[in-house]
């Protein structure tokens, strides 16, 4: 693997250059037109790479700055978790390990890694003594680390290519390892998106980057996130319902690729106010098995 010690001396410059996004952010919404409530409510579930189920329950809350093309934005989660073996990483669900992440580490492709529950199935018959994880089977709830992005519009049009936007973001390390549900660490990130359009049929990609902070016994690799979906709006504009792959290359070397397909529906009942729901199956070994989801958006100023 890899060393982490130049990631580490990088940290600080990463920090400074997304603080430097995010206050010139926010001076321009000094006189922002519109100030938002985001919130979302998430379940999911999976064994991953574990011979035990981690349920996960997620509620976040946030507000959304805007100003003309330019927005600000910061949420904070609520989890629920009956296993400290998934962590918020990045913005996504992640297996470490949580505190026994050196098991994660010390993984052989294809191992499934033991609890003490049960006997895991892998290639050689079953764990190995250093490839045994915690797994407490009672739910928990915690607060999860602070989400911050600041976006814009770098184009917007009428004809096939709606809109191009460019995004930073970050995850601050307000808990830590023995949370079970943080790295303690920070995480960063740049994407930039394309909507099209034909009729009423639209397309996206997404591509994205992201820089982690590495865990003590877990060095997690930084790399590309993507993602791609077809929608189709229907009453009048005002509901859409939309397919979707997304995926990333793996963030841990033992484990396979997250990756997964979607289907979400939307409804924007009036200008300013928009609802989603959606279900999300996993198709590695690294993403929940199977997740659903609600959100809402709603103006406040």
């Amino acid at each position: 693997m890899k060393s982490g010690s130049g990631r580490k001396g990088r940290t600080p410059r990463r920090a400074a250059l997304l603080l430097a996004i995010v206050l010139a952010t926010t001076a321009s919404a000094a006189h922002a037109q519109e100030l938002s409530w985001t919130g979302s409510v998430s379940y999911a579930n999976g064994s991953y790479i574990f011979d035990a189920t981690t349920h996960s329950f997620l509620l976040s809350n946030g507000l959304r700055l805007t100003a003309g093309s330019v927005d600000f934005s910061a949420s904070i989660p609520f989890v629920i978790q009956n296993s400290s073996l998934v962590t918020v990483v990045g913005g996504a669900t992640l297996p470490t390990g949580g505190e026994d992440s050196g098991a994660v580490g010390n993984r052989q492709p294809g191992e499934t890694i033991g609890t003490g529950r049960g006997s895991g199935s892998g290639g050689s018959g079953g764990p190995s003594a250093d490839s045994v994880v915690t797994y407490r089977d009672e739910f928990t709830w915690e607060l999860g680390d602070p989400f911050f992005s600041a976006g814009v519009n770098v184009y917007e049009g009428r004809g096939f290519i709606r809109s191009v936007r460019a995004q930073a973001s970050t995850k601050a390390p307000l808990r830590d390892l023995d949370s079970g549900v943080g790295t303690g660490e920070w995480d960063f990130g740049a994407s930039g998106s394309a909507f099209a359009s034909v009729g009423s049929t639209y397309v996206f990609v997404d591509v994205g980057y992201w820089w982690y902070g590495d865990m003590p016994d877990l060095e997690l690799v930084d790399g590309l996130t993507y993602g791609a979906g077809v929608s189709r709006t229907f009453l009048d504009g005002k509901g859409s319902v939309m397919a979707s792959f997304l995926g990333a290359t793996a963030a841990i070397e033992t484990m396979d690729r997250p990756a997964s397909v979607g289907l979400s529906f939307g409804y924007i009942p009036e200008l300013g106010r928009s609802f989603s729901t959606g279900l999300t199956l996993g198709l590695s070994e690294s993403s929940p098995d199977i997740s659903v989801y609600a959100g809402w958006t709603l103006k406040v100023k």
